[in-house]
C-alpha cells in the first residue's frame, strides 16, 4: 500500500535555487526588488519556521512553493505602502508575517511583533536574535491590554496585520496604538465587500473608539493579485479624513 502524502511536486524545496528565485522574481513582479542578502534572511525566517512548526503551532502551510508565494511574497506586497522610517506594529503576527519580511524589506522600520501566544513569541525572538535584525522586538500579550500602556499607546504610524479578525474588530482595536495621523493596513482575501460593509457600519455605529485619532475614518481598497496564482488579495486601508 503506498504512503499517502500532502507534499505537492512542484519541485521547490528550501535547499534548491529556485526557492530564492520564485520570492526575488514573485516580488519583482508587485514591484518589489529583493537583494541576495534578503532572500537569505527570508530563507533562514522559514526554514526556522518550518522546524519550530513541528512542535510549535505556526503554521498550517508548510509545502515550500506554497510557503514562499502565500506568506513571503504577500508579506513583501506590503513594502510598497511604506518609506522605510515608519514605527509600525504588526498585529496577531503568529510566524512572523507579514513583519519580518518587511523588516528585512525596509531595514529603516521600527518594527513591533505582537501575539499572544508565548510560543510563537519565543519563535520570533529566536528568529530576530540568529538573523540577525536589529529595531525589531516580539512582544506577548493582547492587544487590547496593551493599548492603554503608555508605551504602546499612541505610538505608531502603522498598525498592519495579515491574518486577523474583521475590520469592526480589528478597527477599533488597533486605533488606540496609532498616532495622529496613522494608518491601520489590514491585508485581505475573499469578502473584500464583506469587510468593506463591516467598516461601514463601524463608522455608524461607534462615536467613541477610545484613540488618541479624532475625525472621520477613511477606507482606501487597493487590491492586488499573487504572482502566477489566481488569488485575489486587496489592501484595506483605514486613515483620517484630512
Amino acid at each position: 500500500m503506498k504512503k499517502k502524502t500532502d507534499k505537492k511536486d512542484n519541485g521547490l524545496s528550501l535547499d534548491s535555487a529556485s526557492w530564492g528565485k520564485t520570492v526575488q522574481q514573485s516580488l519583482g513582479e508587485l514591484g518589489v526588488t529583493v537583494s541576495g542578502t534578503m532572500l537569505r534572511q527570508m530563507e533562514h525566517h522559514v526554514r526556522e519556521m518550518l522546524f519550530w512548526n513541528k512542535t510549535t503551532n505556526l503554521t498550517s502551510i508548510t509545502d515550500p512553493h506554497d510557503v514562499a508565494i502565500k506568506h513571503v511574497v504577500d508579506s513583501g506586497a506590503a513594502a510598497l505602502l511604506f518609506e522605510g522610517g515608519e514605527n509600525v506594529l504588526d498585529l496577531g503576527t503568529g510566524g512572523g508575517f507579514p513583519g519580518i519580511p518587511l523588516k528585512i524589506i525596509h531595514p529603516g522600520l521600527s518594527m513591533t511583533l505582537l501575539d499572544s501566544s508565548r510560543k510563537k513569541i519565543s519563535f520570533l525572538r529566536h528568529v530576530i536574535r540568529t538573523l540577525p535584525l536589529e529595531n525589531i522586538r516580539a512582544v506577548e500579550g493582547r492587544a487590547e491590554e496593551l493599548a492603554v500602556l503608555p508605551e504602546y499607546r499612541g505610538l505608531y504610524d502603522v498598525v498592519i496585520s495579515r491574518a486577523f479578525s474583521g475590520l469592526d474588530v480589528m478597527v477599533p482595536m488597533a486605533l488606540p496604538f496609532l498616532k495622529p495621523g496613522g494608518r491601520i493596513i489590514a491585508m485581505k482575501g475573499r469578502d473584500i465587500d464583506h469587510e468593506a460593509a463591516l467598516f461601514q457600519s463601524l463608522a455608524v455605529t461607534s462615536s467613541d473608539l477610545s484613540s488618541p485619532q479624532s475625525g472621520e475614518l477613511t477606507l482606501d481598497i487597493r487590491p492586488y493579485a499573487l504572482p502566477g496564482t489566481d488569488f485575489q488579495r486587496a489592501f484595506m486601508i483605514v486613515g483620517q479624513k484630512k
